[in-house]
């Protein structure tokens, strides 16, 4: 729910999203998680006399939400208060994970290492890399395995702007005969589903 929230960084109302009405209470008074349209989540309360939620963005942020400069919309960067944070992808899937306080990083699950880079620097490391190993070198397309079953389980390898490409382009390959998966089962239904190339 969108709401009129007055924010402590500025001093004047914005609206913000209500992620969480049941936050607790501070003595008799209800707290709710916010999401600013910076992407900021932090605490807020609602004053009944003014009618508007009063947001600390200064003071009680949960976390930050960027979108990463590299990479295209949908690959958000998760920042903490306690300098900890994941890249996302469009999916809400942890690709890289940080912990600045230990100075450890972690890359697709692989296990964490440390790391002397400043988070600046690595954050730009890490959307390089990801570039590298989850995107075609010479486009924007994301590399997608959709399996199509019928019986049988079978990959075809796609270069696409987004899922919904992908699987519209899988079909296209099944449908036209470029990718046969059974001469006997060309005439029945598939089910395609997405799954990143590892």
């Amino acid at each position: 729910m969108k709401v009129r929230a007055m924010l402590q960084s500025i001093n004047e109302p914005r609206e913000v999203e209500i992620i969480n009405d049941d936050f607790g209470y501070e003595g008799n008074q209800r707290k709710y998680l916010v999401k600013t349209t910076d992407g900021v989540v932090c605490e807020a309360i609602f004053n009944c006399f003014t009618g508007l939620y009063y947001a600390d963005d200064v003071y009680t942020i949960y976390s930050r939400e960027r979108q990463a400069e590299l990479l295209p919309a949908g690959w958000i960067w998760k920042d903490y208060t306690d300098r900890s944070g994941h890249l996302e992808d469009p999916k809400h899937n942890s690709i890289v994970s940080y912990d600045f306080q230990t100075g450890e990083v972690n890359f697709y699950n692989t296990g964490w290492e440390l790391t002397h880079l400043s988070m600046t620097d690595f954050k730009h490391f890490a959307e390089k890399w990801v570039k590298d190993n989850f995107f075609d070198n010479f486009s924007n397309k994301q590399k997608y395995v959709v399996r199509v079953t019928e019986t049988l389980v079978r990959d075809i390898e796609i270069d696409a702007a987004n899922e919904e490409e992908a699987i519209e382009m899988a079909r296209n390959k099944v449908d036209t005969g470029e990718f046969d998966l059974n001469d006997s089962l060309s005439a029945r239904e598939y089910d395609y589903e997405i799954h990143y190339k590892e």
